[in-house]
């Protein structure tokens, strides 16, 4: 189905009140007694954690959307249900991550959000909505329209210091090509005159909010044989926030970051780069080549 700027708008209206229903329900078990499980998911702990809290907030998100699909012929991808393939035959399709970053929100800390993003086919992020329940904040774009906070357009920050902030996932001082990665990190940045800040700590959303936030870093994971480096939930959203304000997005060789792969919904054939200026996107690409050249 053929989808117009006021379709757009319709279904992004919709995704922030589905995003905020979950939001409010999720802050409203911090602290409380909840079911938690393992599930089968990459290489990291934090993909492999589940609690009955993002299956509920999954069902209140498809409760919100659910008629939309209906009208539009949309089809679904979500973290905690099994792929039903719809994503590769229609048109468009809504990609809900129903808490990202869900080892931070059991541990009662910084960084997690609610994701839902609208995907093309061909694997192009058009709706991006992300909720972050302990802060109350919205986000939100449709493709071509810039990045808004709670409704007021935001661009990427102006950053005057000389920090590099280097957004991590709590998997990257595993993996092996660690030590390899931070030392060319630090001598990038001391070229440049420059210093490195590690972030630690945050789901893929948040990082990337904290980044735009920042005004200057990055947020990569660089292609591996293993499962992981995320899903297509974990980008769905945030990577047409990064467009809208003018960043720099791709995949771990440069290209597009394409998010309906249909072999796999993991990232890791891919992984992801996000940077805040050119010539740090320009290095993360040619770093991402010499880890894939490089035996550990």
């Amino acid at each position: 189905m053929v989808l117009k700027q006021q379709h757009f708008e319709e279904l992004c209206e919709l995704a922030i009140t589905a995003g905020n229903i979950a939001s409010q329900y999720i802050q409203s078990k911090v602290g409380k007694s909840y079911a938690k499980e393992s599930k089968a998911g990459g290489d990291s702990l934090a993909s492999q954690v589940v609690t009955e809290v993002d299956i509920k907030s999954e069902k209140l998100i498809i409760d919100v959307l659910s008629d939309s699909m209906r009208k539009y012929d949309l089809g679904l991808l979500m973290e905690e249900t099994t792929d039903d393939q719809s994503r590769l035959e229609k048109d468009f399709f809504w990609c809900i991550d129903p808490i990202d970053g869900t080892l931070p929100f059991t541990e009662q800390r910084k960084g997690y959000a609610v994701s839902i993003g609208l995907i093309s086919k061909q694997g192009n992020s058009v709706i991006g909505v992300a909720v972050v329940p302990d802060q109350q904040d919205v986000y939100s774009a449709i493709i071509g329209d810039g990045l808004k906070k709670n409704g007021l357009p935001i661009n990427l920050a102006s950053n005057e210091t000389n920090i590099i902030d280097v957004f991590t996932g709590n998997s990257f001082e595993s993996e092996s090509y660690f030590d390899f990665v931070k030392t060319e990190l630090e001598h990038y940045a001391s070229e440049t005159g420059m210093v490195i800040s590690y972030q630690r700590g945050f789901g893929g959303v948040v990082n990337v909010l904290e980044l735009i936030a920042s005004g200057r870093g990055c947020f990569f994971k660089f292609p591996k044989k293993n499962l992981g480096c995320g899903s297509i939930w974990d980008y769905a959203a945030v990577r047409v926030f990064f467009e809208e304000v003018n960043a720099y997005v791709c995949n771990g060789y440069g290209n597009t970051l394409h998010l309906n792969q249909s072999e796999s919904t993991f990232m890791n054939t891919q992984g992801a780069i996000f940077a805040t200026h050119e010539g740090i996107s320009d290095f993360l690409v040619e770093l991402s080549d010499k880890v894939l050249k490089k035996t550990f």
